[in-house]
């Protein structure tokens, strides 16, 4: 509950569990106190991004979630615990090297023709984008994105609310029953094995086919290879 900008999640919140932090030492810092932590998948490659962490009844935001929150004139708790970053809307977000910032300077880092992006009214973060810092961090679209870049997008994603949402559970052990019903019947109809095998292959050709295109339309992602390895099983 000393952390500056944490947020109860109780109405009458106990007290929070200790926990190693460096509390910020300025009134500006104090305002804007947000944790840049990021977590990898079992693969080492980032694709789930840490919006908040709770502690307790307490919240601690990331600073994307801050940003976010601003933006959105919400409390940072109103976002997920944790979201799964959308690459697909928006690949890359602009990038402009300070230099090229700074007045009565030439722009030495742009290339010819190339133009300053107009930053009025958008958010900007700052950082580094330095191979010798070691700041940089495997994603699904980069094997080496800066950190800066990384929480620009989760900045994007917590403000437009484009992060991808995954279906209930429910949903892909419903389509796990459907395909090993549709084996079942096969089998009990005493259909022939190269009949079988077409009925399985045109029903996870189907499922791959929604699952690529729900992602690529919308911002939900169907998990059909859990439903398709269990079928198999």
């Amino acid at each position: 509950e000393r952390w500056p900008t944490a947020l109860p999640l109780e109405p009458r919140a106990a007290a929070a569990p200790r926990i190693g932090m460096q509390l910020p030492y300025s009134p500006a810092l104090r305002a804007r106190a947000g944790f840049v932590d990021v977590t990898r998948s079992g693969d080492g490659v980032l694709r789930d991004f840490e919006v908040w962490h709770g502690y307790g009844d307490w919240a601690v935001p990331s600073l994307p979630a801050l940003l976010a929150a601003q933006a959105t004139h919400r409390r940072f708790t109103a976002f997920p615990g944790s979201i799964r970053l959308n690459w697909h809307g928006n690949h890359r977000l602009p990038k402009v090297s300070a230099v090229d910032l700074l007045p009565d300077e030439h722009t030495p880092c742009l290339k010819a023709g190339q133009k300053l992006p107009d930053l009025k009214g958008k958010i900007v973060l700052v950082g580094y984008v330095a191979t010798g810092i070691n700041d940089f961090k495997p994603t699904p679209i980069d094997s080496q994105m800066a950190g800066v870049e990384l929480h620009g997008e989760a900045v994007e994603n917590l403000v437009d609310g484009t992060w991808i949402r995954m279906p209930d559970d429910g949903l892909k052990y419903a389509l796990s029953a459907v395909l090993i019903g549709l084996i079942g019947v096969s089998f009990w109809r005493g259909e022939s094995a190269r009949d079988i095998d077409a009925v399985f292959t045109v029903t996870n050709l189907l499922l791959t086919a929604a699952a690529i295109l729900s992602l690529y339309f919308t911002d939900y992602f169907i998990d059909v290879f859990t439903s398709i390895g269990t079928s198999l099983t």
